[in-house]
């Protein structure tokens, strides 16, 4: 038998409808804010990378600021350096040699780039080769990988 509702029930089932249409949008309303702001501007260490390869060493002091602003304005988060040739691939004409790697020239190079990077807030990480080899200008063959 269903008996009508008194003014105390209502109290308390008005009471808890209240709490409940307040609970809901107090609840949701930031973790969904936070993932969408998240989404549209992520922090600096959810930010993409990229392979950003110096063929055969073949690089300027202009060339890298260049590459790091642009990389900024695209909205990475920074880059893995590779220093490799491999441009004559597939019959492609091959890149002239820049600075060989770990040589005094292509560190002034890399340092370069890790300032740059560092005023443009980009993070840098290094691949450690030279071609498919591990190795560098004072690394000998009997060395080597």
């Amino acid at each position: 038998m269903n008996r009508p509702r008194t003014g105390r029930g209502l109290w308390y089932a008005g009471g808890l409808a209240a709490i409940a249409a307040l609970a809901v949008p107090i609840l949701s309303a930031p973790k969904c804010d936070a993932l969408r702001d998240g989404f549209l501007n992520p922090p600096a260490e959810a930010r993409m990378r990229c392979y950003w390869w110096w063929l055969n060493g073949h690089t300027t002091e202009a060339a890298i600021t260049r590459d790091l602003e642009q990389m900024k304005a695209k909205g990475y988060g920074g880059a893995i350096l590779v220093d490799a040739d491999g441009s004559s691939q597939e019959g492609n004409r091959q890149v002239p040699a820049g600075p060989t790697f770990g040589s005094p020239g292509w560190r002034a190079l890399y340092l370069h780039a890790l300032r740059e990077a560092d005023r443009l807030g980009l993070e840098i990480s290094l691949n450690i080769l030279s071609g498919w080899n591990l190795g560098g200008p004072t690394v000998t063959p009997e060395q080597g990988a």
